[in-house]
């Protein structure tokens, strides 16, 4: 299973099962993290994390987390969340 523990700064409970929506303020940095955790899978998993605003195109991030970590085991994303519209963020394996 694959869970969005947090984006954008803002920590999100394991098992949300929705998208995760992040609306940063206008004029706010575009820089931001995603972070993705992994549980049950082993060796290295390949991943996807897309954000999908409303009004502009979408920006897929490709990644990988690497399990001999531990279970789970968390890979930190980096991404561009546009500011003044709300994104959605999804996250899958590859």
């Amino acid at each position: 299973r694959l869970d969005i523990i947090e984006a954008a700064g803002t920590a999100i409970a394991e098992g949300t099962g929705s998208s995760v929506q992040v609306d940063l303020p206008a004029g706010s940095t575009t820089n931001r993290t995603v972070r993705v955790q992994a549980r049950n899978f082993t060796g290295i998993v390949p991943i996807t994390v897309i954000v999908i605003p409303e009004n502009r195109p979408a920006t897929r991030y490709n990644a990988q987390i690497d399990m001999s970590g531990g279970n789970p085991s968390v890979v930190t994303v980096n991404v561009g969340v546009p500011d003044g519209t709300i994104s959605r963020i999804q996250t899958w394996t590859r």
